[in-house]
C-alpha cells in the first residue's frame, strides 16, 4: 500500500511540473510577443527574440532536468522497496525453511531414542538407530553452526587462522563421511605438487561440506560427483563437478545471496535454509580467493573456488 501511495505522490509531482512548465512556457512566448507587437526599432526586435530563444531553452532543459531528477528519484524508491520486500520474503522463507531443517534431526534422533528405551532389540539394529541419530546429530550441528557462521560475518567475531594443515587429507575426510551419509559415488582427482598447504583448515572444511552438500542434493542419486584439486600459477583450485539440475543464467548471480533459492520447482522441492553458497563466497572473501560457477557438460554445474597459495 506505501508502496502506491509514494508512486502516486511522485506521479503527481511530476505532472505538475509538466503542467507548470508548459504554463510557463505559454506565458514566456506571450509577453515576448506583447513585446515585439509595440512599436520598437528593428535592431531590438532581434535582441529581444534572441532573448525570447534562450529564456524558452531555460525553460525547457531546467524542466527536463527537473523532470528526469523526479523520474530518477521513483526509480530509486521503487528499486530500495523492491529490494526490501525480497529481502523480507527471503528472510521468511529462511526461517521457514530452518523450522523445518532443524525439526526433521530431531524428530529422527527422537525416535531412534524412544525406539531404543521402549523395544527390546537385537544388537544390529541397536547400532544402525544409534548410526542413524549420530548422522541427524551430525546434521544438524551442521545446520546449526551455519546458521552461526553467517550471523558472525559481519562483526569482529569472525576471524580467520592460518595454519600448516594436509589439504588432501582433509578434503578426503569430508569426501568419506559425504559417501557414508548419501551413499553416492564422489571421486577425488588429486594434481597439487604437495599436500601440506597454509590455510585455514575450518574454514577449508566448511567450503567443502558446502559444495558436497549442494552437489548431493541437486543430482540423482545414480550420477557420480568430482572433487578436483589442482594448481594454476600461485592458486590452488577446489572444484566440485555433478550432473545434476544445474543453475540458470539469471540465479548464478543470485545463488550467492544470503537467503535466496531459485524459482526451479526441482530446487525449492529440496530442502535447504539458502546459505550454502552465501557462506563458501563469504569464506573464500576471508581468504582472498573468489567462488565460479560455470555449466557442466552434458548437464550439472561446475562451482570452483580459487585460493592464493600461501608460501
Amino acid at each position: 500500500m506505501n508502496r502506491w501511495i509514494s508512486v502516486l505522490i511522485m506521479s503527481y509531482i511530476l505532472l505538475a511540473i509538466s503542467w507548470w512548465g508548459y504554463l510557463l512556457y505559454i506565458k514566456n512566448d506571450k509577453y515576448y510577443e506583447v513585446l515585439i507587437s509595440q512599436e520598437i526599432q528593428a535592431s531590438e526586435i532581434k535582441t529581444i527574440l534572441e532573448e525570447k530563444k534562450d529564456q524558452s531553452t531555460m525553460i525547457v532543459s531546467e524542466g527536463i532536468v527537473l523532470a528526469a531528477s523526479v523520474l530518477l528519484g521513483l526509480w530509486l524508491i521503487n528499486r530500495s522497496i523492491n529490494r526490501e520486500i525480497t529481502s523480507v520474503n527471503n528472510q521468511n522463507n529462511f526461517l521457514l525453511s530452518i523450522s523445518h531443517e532443524l525439526k526433521s534431526p530431531i524428530a529422527a534422533i527422537k525416535l531412534a531414542i524412544q525406539t531404543l528405551k521402549r523395544k527390546e532389540l537385537k544388537i544390529e539394529q541397536k547400532e544402525l538407530l544409534l548410526d542413524r541419530a549420530i548422522l541427524d546429530s551430525d546434521r544438524l550441528e551442521k545446520m546449526i553452526e551455519n546458521v552461526l557462521i553467517t550471523a558472525n560475518f559481519d562483526n569482529s567475531s569472525f576471524q580467520v587462522f592460518i595454519e600448516q594443515i594436509e589439504l588432501v587429507e582433509v578434503i578426503s575426510k569430508i569426501i568419506r563421511e559425504h559417501q557414508q551419509l548419501s551413499l553416492r559415488d564422489i571421486y577425488l582427482t588429486n594434481d597439487l605438487t604437495k599436500n601440506l598447504y597454509l590455510t585455514d583448515e575450518s574454514i577449508i572444511r566448511i567450503i567443502v561440506d558446502n559444495l558436497l552438500e549442494n552437489a548431493v542434493k541437486y543430482s540423482e542419486p545414480n550420477e557420480r560427483i568430482d572433487v578436483k584439486l589442482y594448481e594454476t600459477g600461485s592458486e590452488l583450485n577446489i572444484q566440485v563437478e555433478d550432473l545434476g539440475i544445474g543453475i540458470s543464467e539469471k540465479d548464478k548471480f543470485k545463488v550467492i545471496d544470503r537467503f535466496y533459492r531459485g524459482d526451479n520447482k526441482n530446487v525449492r522441492k529440496q530442502k535447504g535454509a539458502g546459505l550454502g553458497l552465501y557462506i563458501v563466497k563469504r569464506l573464500s572473501d576471508k581468504l582472498n580467493g573468489s567462488l565460479s560457477i560455470s555449466d557442466n557438460l552434458p548437464k550439472g554445474i561446475i562451482i570452483g573456488v580459487k585460493l592464493p597459495i600461501r608460501d
